[in-house]
């Protein structure tokens, strides 16, 4: 399965997450540094000397949620990668058609490169459904519209199921159909996109 790179922050937390002799030190290291910082401050201030006791509290709370979101993600990855379909994850930062359309995929089915005959990598740092591949371009455009105004006129989530749709993979001239389902949905980190392509006379 292919997935995006991540940022430094994100890559540095699931790092320490994933490696619990870090994730030891990293928590005692906060909880002796919180409680430095209480014991300094308690002078002029000696009312916080009381949040010392829940100190041993904060640190672990943080790790616990970070590490919650990333079994998350790698479970969905695990779904999602070996999928003969060509499949799609993207997170959109704004609900605006223009935002969609700018939109990086997080994640690839491995078959994502196969049905578009390119690279995972360079996938990666396309657009989503990037006009290249479309024998219409305007179809973006269409999707991303679809979407978002089934998500405003539900509140909770967009779908699009079954549209016709012709691909153009990288060096070929003939257009070839496809079916696509796709979902955009507010989530509590944000946006997310996904949609499945299925070519047509698998089903």
């Amino acid at each position: 399965m292919s997935e995006r790179n991540k940022s430094g922050s994100a890559s540095l937390l699931e790092a320490v997450v994933s490696n619990p002799p870090v994730a030891t030190v990293v928590v005692g290291g906060s909880i002796l540094l919180l409680q430095f910082a209480i014991a300094e401050a308690s002078g002029p201030w000696p009312e916080i000397h009381y949040l010392t006791w829940i100190v041993p509290f904060i640190p672990p709370f943080f790790i616990t949620r970070a590490a919650k979101r990333i079994n998350q993600r790698r479970a969905e990855y695990d779904f999602i990668k070996d999928a003969e379909p060509l499949v799609f994850v993207a997170f959109p930062k704004e609900l605006a058609v223009k935002s969609l359309l700018s939109t990086y995929p997080d994640m690839l089915s491995k078959s994502a490169s196969r049905h578009l005959q390119q690279p995972e990598e360079v996938l990666l740092n396309q657009e989503v459904l990037d006009g290249v591949y479309l024998a219409d371009p305007t179809e973006r455009e269409r999707i991303a519209s679809h979407l978002i105004e089934d998500l405003k006129a539900t509140g909770e989530t967009g779908t699009l199921r079954r549209k016709h749709i012709h691909l153009l993979p990288h060096g070929e001239t003939e257009p070839v159909p496809y079916l696509m389902n796709s979902v955009l949905k507010v989530g509590q980190t944000g946006l997310k996109w996904q949609g499945t392509l299925i070519r047509q006379g698998w089903l």
